[in-house]
């Protein structure tokens, strides 16, 4: 390798770092300047909310909800239509799931395994394990899911199937970003990567995306859901 070659290579080492530090103190400038909102507790689920995912067939109703900032089980009804599914296989880091199914067949895949569970069955995900699941009979399936401890999957449920329920499911660059922001506030992860490469792309990522406008709540998600929600019952 010539010196001109060493020199060339030298200084692009040198722009790469410096470009990777000012995005990351660029990072660290935004959440300084644009803090997290504020939740407040009438805006988190309650008994009987309803999420709904049309492009997915999904329909999630919540059986039981811990009381707003506080630790503890959630239970939610999942309702598949044929075909239906639950729309992006992800990753919980510290919270375990128990599927049961009271009707229909379902698929899980859980780290990378497929499993058919039929009415009866219950299937435990473990924390960290990679899940999806999906409904591939001609029959409508209805599962249900005890998650422990919540750490605030209750509005990550909320605030996703509100995005995806009123853009379709698109993709590209926009719904990039939003779950960005969302995996960088309730840290749900995709199946797949590692978490902590996610972590440091959501990093470098989020910031830019909440400077440009995308939220990790929105307050017409939550209120979409209580808007379904026939039984209105505050969490005892």
């Amino acid at each position: 390798m010539s010196e001109t070659q060493a020199d060339l290579l030298e200084r692009r080492s040198v722009q790469i770092v410096g470009g990777a530090a000012l995005v990351v103190l660029g990072g660290l400038l935004v959440h300084a300047l644009i803090p997290e909102p504020h939740i407040d507790d009438h805006h988190h689920p309650i008994v009987g909310d309803v999420l709904v995912n049309k492009a997915a067939g999904e329909r999630v109703v919540f059986r039981a909800v811990p009381k707003p900032n506080e630790e503890g089980p959630t239970r939610i009804d999942v309702h598949l239509a044929p075909g239906g599914a639950v729309p992006v296989a992800h990753v919980h880091p510290e919270t375990e799931e128990v599927f049961k199914v009271i009707q229909g067949t379902v698929y899980l895949v859980v780290d990378g395994e497929r499993r058919l569970a039929k009415a009866g069955d219950s299937v435990t995900v473990l924390a960290g394990q990679s899940h999806g699941l999906w409904n591939g009979a001609d029959q409508p399936a209805h599962v249900q899911v005890d998650m422990k401890p919540t750490r605030g999957l209750d509005l990550a449920l909320t605030q996703v199937h509100g995005f995806l329920n009123e853009t379709g499911q698109q993709g590209g660059l926009g719904e990039f970003l939003q779950m960005a922001r969302f995996a960088e506030r309730y840290e749900v992860y995709r199946a797949g990567p590692p978490i902590w490469f996610q972590q440091f792309g959501i990093a470098l990522v989020a910031p830019w995306a909440r400077l440009v406008g995308f939220r990790s709540f929105y307050e017409r998600y939550a209120k979409d859901a209580r808007q379904r929600n026939s039984v209105h019952e505050e969490t005892p």
